[in-house]
């Protein structure tokens, strides 16, 4: 995860499974959910962002789910048929 100006900071992410503090530019493994993954962010300089990034269903997942008869009922009550992008650049204005 970056600033798109390119400075540091901190952001708070969270969905309906966890909440998290990280340092940014900085990586960050999340608890999957359907949920969106919400962010709160502060730059060095005082600038803020919030926002959040929608998660995603996985296709291998869901291919794998039809070949094995499981029409995806295990992914769906664990949700680790969900995803989200493994790199996200935050609009600081």
């Amino acid at each position: 995860m970056s600033f798109s100006d390119g400075s540091s900071g901190t952001c708070t992410l969270s969905n309906t499974r966890a909440s998290y503090t990280m340092n940014v530019p900085g990586t960050q493994n999340v608890r999957r959910a359907r949920s969106t993954l919400n962010y709160n962010c502060t730059t060095k300089s005082g600038k803020t962002a919030t926002g959040s990034i929608p998660s995603s269903v996985e296709g291998e997942k869901i291919a794998a789910s039809v070949i094995f008869i499981d029409l995806g009922i295990t992914d769906y009550i664990t949700e680790k048929g969900r995803t989200y992008p493994s790199s996200y650049v935050i609009p600081i204005q």
